[in-house]
C-alpha cells in the first residue's frame, strides 16, 4: 500500500512527458523521440504495476475465503512485472544515476529546473502512502491465519 502513491506519481510524470511530447511542446520535442521499445515496455510495466498493486489491495481488503484466485493472479503478475521493470530500469540506470543525484545534492540542486518541487512531490507521495496503510491495518489483521496458528510464515 505504501507504494501506491509513488507509483501513481511516477506514472503521472511519465504520462505528462508523453502527452507534452505528442502535443509538440518544444521543450519535450527537443530531447528527441522516445525509444519505441522502452515506450512499449513502459506501457506494459504500467499495466502490470496497476495489476500488482490492485491485487495487493484486494488481498488486504477481501475476506480470506476470496483470496486464493487473487493471490494466484498477484503472483503471476508480479513475475511479469518484475521482468518488465528490471528491463526498463536497467535500460535507464546510467541516465538515472547521472541525473537523479543532481536534484538532491545541495551544490547542484539550484542548477536543475524543478528540483525542489520534485523533492516535495516525492516526499509527499511517500507520506501520503502511509495513510492507506494506517487505514487498512485494522482490516488486514483478522482475515487469515496468523503464523502462530498455522505453524509457518
Amino acid at each position: 500500500m505504501l507504494l501506491i502513491t509513488p507509483a501513481l506519481l511516477k506514472t503521472g510524470s511519465a504520462g505528462w512527458r508523453f502527452v507534452r511530447y505528442c502535443t509538440g511542446d518544444e521543450k519535450y520535442v527537443g530531447t528527441g523521440p522516445p525509444n519505441i521499445v522502452l515506450g512499449m515496455l513502459g506501457r506494459f510495466a504500467v499495466i502490470l504495476t496497476l495489476v500488482v498493486l490492485g491485487t495487493g489491495v484486494g488481498l488486504v481488503l477481501l475476506p480470506a475465503s476470496r483470496r486464493s484466485l487473487l493471490n494466484l493472479l498477484r503472483r503471476a503478475s508480479f513475475v511479469f512485472w518484475f521482468s518488465a521493470m528490471a528491463r526498463h530500469v536497467l535500460a535507464r540506470v546510467t541516465e538515472t544515476a547521472r541525473l537523479a543525484p543532481r536534484d538532491w545534492l545541495r551544490r547542484s540542486r539550484r542548477e536543475v529546473a524543478g528540483a525542489t518541487p520534485r523533492q516535495w512531490l516525492l516526499t509527499w507521495s511517500v507520506v501520503l502512502g502511509v495513510l492507506p496503510n494506517l487505514a487498512v491495518t485494522p482490516c488486514s489483521s483478522g482475515g487469515g491465519t496468523s503464523s502462530s496458528q498455522s505453524g509457518s510464515w
